[in-house]
């Protein structure tokens, strides 16, 4: 295969490598935005004496699909409890978050 071949399949692909860059530097600065807002939410909750559930919910589920990803990709069993902790927090969470909902019905 010629280096013209190599450039045309290339184009073909439609697979912008700098579009992929911005994307990963977009996904980066949102996970470092979403964390401190998490943890600004928290200690405000906290010190208000609001309840920080569905914070906790979601920020679980974010450690859970980041990890899930980096074990699927890498196979490495180090993200095996990072997965598992952020179940057991959206499990946690969710069931104390749906029962005080329910009970003040």
């Amino acid at each position: 295969m010629n280096k013209e071949e190599i450039l045309e399949r290339s184009r073909q692909e439609q697979n912008d490598e700098g579009m992929i860059d911005a994307q990963n530097k977009g996904n980066k600065l949102g996970i470092i935005i979403f964390t401190a807002l998490f943890c600004f939410f928290a200690v405000f909750n906290f010190v208000f004496d609001q309840n920080n559930d569905l914070l906790m919910i979601m920020f679980g589920s974010f450690i859970v699909a980041e990890a899930f990803e980096k074990y699927r990709f890498t196979g490495k069993k180090k993200f095996l409890p990072w997965m598992i902790g952020g179940i057991f927090v959206i499990l946690l969470f969710s069931i104390h978050y749906i029962s005080k909902v329910v009970s003040a019905l």
